[in-house]
């Protein structure tokens, strides 16, 4: 912090950078002179907001750091919350920088927002305040998330510190699941993706029944990376938490399951794509089932999950290569979206590739130019053949685009 002198020299550097005029130079000056100068800048930061003055704005709200530190927080906050028409990029850089620097003081003063100020004061601390907190802001943090302002109740699911060692934490996301808005749902869900413990299994295997499908669909992603995690870390359920590990690994694949059957085709491709990147038995015999299923639907779901797992289960290569002669089209394309996906394809499947190239359905030839880019040599005349000799115009455009960005 600083004195009346020092801050008339900043304000003569600040008026140079951005290139102030005279009026807003000589009315900082006086609120810096008239005695108190925290109190001056202040009330002349209010007034440059009603002008929707920026530069002045800007100006002000910076030399009210320099005088006052993290204490003007309160007002610079509120200052950058204002739409003057424009984004404040300088204003919201020295407040991530006074934040940083004072976190001490900036952890009182935006505590203070939250606990005193009104509602709006209170969300637009809790935009400010993770880079602060700290386990003893988890309590506090609990009411907000019990508060009757949705956007409240979604910051405090997104800045709640320590999930992952804080039981209180931890209850903080379970307890927001059973939200009645989906917004604060979503935002738990997300959060639990972050912790990646068995113990997030339950409350998640419970969203199946979520009436929002947007819900359920990142309950479904999330148990996909649960999985992933625990088998990538070899944290099997038996090594961590003994049968009832075990029963949880079983949880999270009986949701997964359901969620597979689920009215929204999104839902149902997050489950497959989760099963996935899960591997292993179990889940690899949950997508070699959806192979074999009548309904087109599950045999895509199947041939794209497959992908993920067909270097590591032996199992998956001559599933995906049936898929790929499957009846319904929308099958065969669905084998490659899963092989471009899965990422460095061996050239091992440029045979196959090359046999859908000659597929009698337009939509698989066109996918067939977006999976060669990722077939290890890269197979260039499929896409000359392609961009030759296809039927469809379509096609044609398609794989000379994809020659030329080769060039």
């Amino acid at each position: 912090m600083i004195g009346e002198g020092e801050a008339l020299g900043r304000l003569r550097a600040y008026a140079e950078r951005f290139e102030a005029g005279r009026e807003t130079v000589e009315r900082i000056a006086s609120a810096v002179a008239a005695g108190d100068p925290a109190a001056g800048l202040r009330g002349l930061l209010e007034r440059f907001l009603d002008e929707q003055d920026h530069d002045g704005r800007d100006i002000t709200a910076m030399l009210l750091a320099d005088v006052a530190g993290a204490g003007a927080l309160p007002v610079l906050t509120m200052a950058a919350d204002r739409d003057l028409g424009d984004t404040p990029h300088d204003l919201t850089s020295m407040i991530d920088d006074l934040v940083g620097r004072e976190r001490a003081a900036a952890r009182e003063a935006l505590r203070g927002m939250v606990t005193g100020g009104s509602a709006e004061q209170c969300r637009i601390a809790l935009e400010w305040s993770e880079p602060v907190l700290t386990a003893a802001d988890v309590d506090l943090l609990a009411g907000c998330a019990g508060r009757p302002e949705r956007e409240i109740r979604v910051l405090a699911v997104e800045v709640v510190p320590g999930p992952d060692v804080d039981g209180r934490a931890f209850r903080v996301l379970t307890d927001a699941l059973r939200d009645v808005d989906p917004g604060v749902r979503l935002a738990a869900v997300t959060r639990l993706g972050e912790v990646r413990r068995w113990d997030c299994v339950p409350p998640l295997a419970a969203l199946t029944t979520d009436p929002d499908p947007s819900v359920r669909a990142r309950a479904a992603y999330v148990l996909g990376r649960i999985g992933a995690a625990s088998r990538a870390s070899a944290a099997t359920p038996a090594r961590e938490a003994g049968r009832e590990g075990a029963g949880r690994q079983e949880m999270l694949l009986a949701a997964l399951r359901v969620l597979l059957g689920d009215e929204d085709e999104r839902v149902r491709g997050r489950a497959g794509e989760a099963l996935g990147v899960i591997g292993g038995d179990p889940a690899v015999g949950v997508l070699l089932a959806e192979a074999e299923a009548g309904d087109p639907r599950q045999r895509v779901r199947a041939a794209k999950g497959l992908a993920q797992v067909v270097d590591d289960d032996p199992r998956a290569e001559p599933a995906i290569r049936a898929l790929a002669r499957d009846a319904d089209a929308s099958v065969r394309a669905a084998v490659l979206s899963g092989l471009a996906t899965a990422g460095g394809i061996s050239g091992r499947w440029q045979p196959l590739v090359d046999e859908l190239a000659a597929d009698t359905d337009v939509t698989v030839r066109h996918r067939v130019v977006g999976t060669v880019a990722h077939l290890h040599p890269y197979p260039r005349k499929i896409l000359t053949v392609l961009a030759s000799a296809d039927p469809s115009g379509f096609v044609r455009e398609a794989a000379a685009t994809a020659l030329a960005a080769l060039r």
